[in-house]
């Protein structure tokens, strides 16, 4: 729906949707139809509304030994949420691995995507019951 949208927006026509005569249209239509729909629609939304919104800034990295990343390792929702170690590189993977997002230390227990800019950090953190807690769920014991 997205980007039937856009492409009407760009070209002014949506009888079809032709590749070969505009390229370089399809091109900036598959470019917005990646970017997150939700976060899309709130940027309009406090446009439209005039908020002011934070800027996202590239945060400097925090650096943390090995055995401290190791802790925040774990299943924190069955088939939906899990942060590993791969290679000396923390990786959050969503819905069964099929999705594989880059994350590094900013500070203590706060973490941040690598090759975007996020203005809230994520929280991997013990809670108040010492258990390890990311996006609000507790990390399975298995």
């Amino acid at each position: 729906m997205l980007f039937v949208l856009m492409h009407v927006w760009l070209t002014g026509n949506d009888s079809s949707i032709n590749t070969r005569r505009q390229p370089a249209r399809w091109i900036g239509c598959l470019f917005i139809k990646a970017i997150s729909q939700y976060r899309l629609g709130n940027a309009l939304s406090d446009i439209l509304h005039y908020i002011d919104v934070e800027n996202p800034a590239k945060r400097e990295e925090f650096p943390i030994d090995e055995s401290k990343l190791k802790e925040c390792c774990g299943t924190y929702l069955k088939d939906k949420i899990q942060v590993e170690l791969i290679n000396g590189k923390l990786y959050f993977t969503r819905f069964v691995g099929n999705l594989h997002i880059e994350i590094y230390p900013v500070g203590e227990g706060l973490f941040v995507r690598r090759y975007c800019d996020q203005v809230h950090p994520y929280s991997i953190a013990e809670n108040e019951n010492g258990k390890m807690t990311f996006l609000g769920y507790v990390k399975d014991k298995s």
